[in-house]
């Protein structure tokens, strides 16, 4: 992480190469005037090159630097947080949509089925102790030892 300075600051210096270079090239069609520069390149063009190269420079840009890190040292997030209108926010929100997603009958049979099957474990689980309690109490009124099978 230390050399990300390194790499932002030589991302910005090749846009500010390219930048010269560009406003050297354009030195001709700058001096031939403005009618010039507009109808060799067309407003549209210049507008999609400028926004290409803005684009690919502040994408450049943010994969160099540590983001979170950034605004974690940089903003106040409880400040920020403490101005949200989470009231507003939620009322906003269409929960019909939600609902309507979800597939609700296989929600409720699912955690059913498994409140079901922990419920039949239970009591299997009882059914067998109540099986020992009950032969222990048959063989201690039988006086059977513990080593013969009841």
């Amino acid at each position: 992480m230390d050399d990300e300075p390194d790499r932002v600051g030589a991302v910005l210096g090749l846009s500010a190469v390219a930048l010269k270079a560009g406003w050297w090239a354009s030195t001709p069609l700058r001096r031939a005037g403005w009618a010039v520069l507009t109808t060799a390149v067309p407003e549209d063009v210049a507008r999609r090159a400028v926004r290409d190269v803005v684009t690919a420079t502040a994408a450049i840009v943010l994969d160099a630097v540590d983001l979170p890190k950034l605004l974690s040292e940089h903003v106040d997030l409880d400040a920020v947080l403490a101005e949200v209108d989470v009231a507003g926010v939620v009322s906003t929100l269409d929960f019909g949509d939600l609902v309507a997603a979800m597939d609700l009958p296989e929600v409720v049979r699912q955690s059913s089925g498994t409140v079901a099957g922990e419920a039949i474990r239970g009591v299997r689980g009882a059914g067998v102790n109540a099986d020992d309690a009950v032969a222990r109490v048959v063989g201690r009124v039988l006086r059977r030892r513990g080593d013969r099978p009841a």
